[in-house]
């Protein structure tokens, strides 16, 4: 009924050592209603009215979230709104954020789209861009109808040097 350890064979990993590679999905079917506190990497491709707390959150393209999000790293190619504190945001091609949100880096793919308020961490307290008048300052400098935050081309805004030269590119118009 019960055998000893075969020694040829590799030992299973421990739980610590594991720890780190936990990983949770959340299926397009699913929909939740409330908070969601995890330790491990959450895939999210269905719906979540609530907040979010986790490692890691990777939303998928069918993923829609109202609520807060507080992850070490954020990547977003569905729907969000509300608030998010991270690390790291990326924003996908297909992602769409409403809100406040606070990082230390921030990506955003072409056609990704931030509408809200931004404010790095470490940045001087009066270091915070509102999205919302960037894309006006943007539209007026384009002709453009739109009025939320696209950015044509990939960027990322590290540190409140980087977000000072995205400012001037707007103020340009260039």
């Amino acid at each position: 009924m019960f055998r000893k350890p075969d020694p040829t064979l590799p030992s299973t990993p421990s739980r610590s050592a594991t720890q780190g590679a936990a990983f949770s999905v959340i299926g397009a079917d699913v929909v939740i209603t409330g908070n969601i506190r995890s330790s491990a990497v959450l895939h999210l491709e269905g719906q979540v009215v609530g907040d979010i707390e986790c490692a890691e959150l990777i939303q998928g393209e069918t993923g829609k979230i109202e609520g807060a999000i507080r992850a070490e790293i954020v990547r977003l190619a569905g729907r969000s709104e509300g608030v998010v504190e991270t690390r790291a945001l990326f924003v996908e091609s297909t992602g769409r954020m409403t809100g406040e949100i606070t990082y230390e880096t921030l990506a955003i793919a072409e056609g990704g789209e931030l509408q809200g308020q931004l404010a790095s961490r470490g940045a001087a307290a009066e270091h915070v861009i509102d999205a919302e008048a960037a894309a006006d300052d943007a539209e007026a400098a384009a002709d453009d109808d739109q009025d939320v935050l696209k950015l044509e081309d990939a960027a990322v805004l590290e540190d409140e040097q980087n977000a000072a030269a995205l400012e001037d590119t707007q103020e340009t118009g260039s």
